[in-house]
């Protein structure tokens, strides 16, 4: 009897069950998972705040989050983010409304992150691109006053694949309670990419403002783009190498600068090489020595020269005299005798190329045209007292 109770009392606990999982069916509960598992491939960017967050993450969408789902950002150094696409090679851009259905039944879906380097800038996105801002310059009065304009990229840009400048129109504006009081003459200026798109200048506020009480906080500045739309390309950090020629005879601390593309190397970061009886005029961008290099944002391989001129020591022996501190000259320079020894009882008589006073050595100053040193020696005359 007892055992009988005992399977009497199991079946009745299957059978619980059983109503209990077909009841969970029947009201919208579900053992299946609905949500959906998106894996994002950066390409070689990042996903999150920190570059050394991986290259792929898994992010899983819960059932109450599809409707409103947006991919996460991601960002890679010296690139544009291009959007997320279903296929490895970028063609077939990803619509967020279509999460379900480009998951499949499996409820998995791939995504690949596109990166752009080139772009085409026009008015209408011109301030993504570059940073615009500008100052008053003066007191409460016009007298002597400017307005500081400046147009920079926000990132750093390829001069060899960007536009080689682009005409900005700007005029200066004085303000009162944010309302335009005054604009000033119109004019041009221009980014230039030798100039790595750097433009730093002052706008003139002429007499037709005087008189005019304004406050100098809010507008200052109006400005459009007259170039209709160009290219730019970003410079991406790379490898590169600053290469440093210095010619026969001299000696140099390094010979090659290594560093990455958007480095800025000033002239005063760059060493100084020594050369024997030559002095050291600046490196050159040039083997002619046309073009001296004054620093900037390295983008590509270079090469630099160093120019060097031939430095003439001029020494004296004064013979009794005085003494005269040698003197350095560069060769092409002129000299003078910077005034005559004295020598108690005796007459200067001039300076000579030869201690024995030569005929035909008597030095004369002027321009150096000769490579060699020279030694000058003083001839005297003994006073005689009668």
């Amino acid at each position: 009897m007892v055992k009988k109770l005992k399977v009497i009392v199991l079946a009745l606990c299957v059978c619980a069950c059983a109503c209990a999982f077909a009841a969970c069916d029947m009201f919208g509960g579900s053992t299946k998972d609905d949500s959906v598992y998106v894996t994002y491939h950066a390409n070689g960017g990042y996903i999150g705040g920190a570059e050394d967050e991986t290259d792929e993450y898994v992010r899983e969408i819960e059932p109450d989050e599809i409707a409103g789902y947006k991919p996460v950002t991601a960002r890679k150094d010296t690139w544009l983010f291009g959007g997320w696409f279903t296929d490895e090679l970028c063609s077939n851009e990803f619509d967020p409304s279509m999460l379900e259905e480009l998951a499949g039944e499996d409820k998995k879906l791939d995504l690949y992150a596109k990166w752009v380097d080139t772009v085409t800038v026009t008015k209408k996105n011109f301030t993504e691109f570059f940073a615009v801002s500008s100052r008053w310059n003066g007191g409460l009065g016009t007298n002597n006053a400017a307005i500081i304009a400046e147009f920079k990229p926000k990132m750093v840009l390829d001069p060899a694949f960007s536009a080689e400048s682009v005409e900005i129109s700007v005029t200066p504006v004085l303000t009162k309670n944010n309302q335009t009081v005054w604009s000033g003459k119109t004019s041009s200026i221009y980014l230039k990419n030798s100039e790595d798109y750097f433009y730093d200048g002052m706008l003139r506020v002429d007499n037709s403002a005087a008189g005019i009480k304004f406050d100098p906080i809010g507008k200052t500045l109006d400005w459009e783009l007259i170039t209709p739309s160009f290219e730019i390309k970003l410079l991406h950090r790379v490898p590169l190498t600053v290469t440093l020629e210095i010619g026969d005879g001299a000696t140099c601390d390094e010979s090659e600068l290594s560093l990455t593309g958007g480095d800025v190397i000033e002239k005063d970061d760059l060493p100084v090489p020594v050369k024997s009886k030559h002095r050291f005029m600046g490196w050159f961008t040039d083997a002619q020595f046309e073009n001296a290099y004054n620093g900037g944002v390295i983008t590509s391989n270079k090469t630099l020269y160093a120019k060097f001129v031939r430095e003439i020591t001029v020494t004296f022996y004064s013979n009794g005299g005085n003494e005269t501190e040698p003197r350095k000259f560069l060769k092409g320079e002129s000299i003078s005798s910077y005034g005559d020894p004295v020598r108690e009882g005796y007459k200067f008589r001039g300076w000579y190329t030869t201690p024995t006073f030569d005929e035909g050595t008597e030095f004369e100053f002027g321009t150096l045209a000769d490579d060699e040193d020279i030694n000058l020696y003083a001839r005297w005359d003994k006073i005689s007292t009668l």
